[in-house]
């Protein structure tokens, strides 16, 4: 049976961090993840939120300023946002999975 150094549960951005630090020391590492690579922030969580959230503020600032000049406030189009945030972030999961592999070696 092999042995490892470390043995890292996840692959969120605290793991992240921690396996490329050993990395650099030569450490063995065996990395255990059942859900997508990156963990829940950038995959689902944080990243993802302040990407909706920044629409969000855009639209409601715009709304704002429709009584000091602004002609139409702006409108969201869902669809269309959500679109783009699942195209934006698709690719998150397989190059972290990239780095973390090259780092390894």
């Amino acid at each position: 049976m092999k042995k490892y150094d470390y043995i890292i549960l996840g692959t969120g951005p605290a793991a992240y961090q921690f396996i490329k630090l050993l990395a650099t020391q030569r450490k063995s590492i065996l990395v255990i993840e059942s859900g997508l690579f990156g963990g829940t922030c950038p995959n689902v969580g944080c990243e993802p939120k302040i990407y909706l959230d920044g629409a969000v503020q855009a639209a409601l600032l715009s709304r704002q300023l429709e009584s000091h000049g602004i002609e139409q406030a702006a409108t969201i189009n869902w669809s269309q946002l959500m679109k783009e945030k699942k195209e934006r972030f698709a690719s998150w999961p397989s190059e972290t999975r990239k780095i973390l592999a090259r780092s390894a070696m």
